[in-house]
């Protein structure tokens, strides 16, 4: 992957080398997706134990990443900004991965579930919305 873009390697609060590290690990993702015949743009999460929220039960958790917009990125920019949290890039913000992944959940569970998912679980989605982030670029 070309590592060309001067304002995420120069910016102060991102570490080229994680950044760098981030970028193989989304590559090689991208290449065992693509010799499984899968995209990184669809998740499953199957859920170890249910996960309940709402008074209703999730054993597992679809995602796709490819159905969002430019408009939902920005809505999702614009309400962490709201939150006073600041994105200099969405791939280094587990909170602007955490509502990407909600809204690109199948079964449209709010963003703040993910708070009270088990940690494991948590972290495979965000995760996997991180790798996609990356990929996109």
């Amino acid at each position: 992957m070309e590592k060309n873009n001067i304002t995420k390697i120069n910016n102060p609060k991102i570490d080229p080398d994680e950044y760098s590290a981030m970028e193989t690990d989304a590559e090689k993702a991208k290449i065992e997706a693509a010799n499984e015949g899968k995209s990184l743009g669809l998740f499953k999460l199957i859920f170890r134990m249910p996960f309940e929220y709402m008074n209703n039960t999730y054993k597992e958790l679809s995602f796709d990443f490819d159905s969002l917009s430019g408009k939902d990125c920005l809505d999702i920019g614009n309400e962490l900004l709201m939150r006073g949290i600041s994105v200099v890039a969405p791939e280094f913000s587990s909170e602007y991965q955490r509502i990407y992944a909600a809204k690109s959940c199948i079964q449209k569970l709010p963003s703040d579930a993910y708070l009270l998912m088990p940690a494991k679980e948590f972290l495979r989605i965000v995760r996997a919305a991180r790798t996609f982030l990356v990929v996109a670029e």
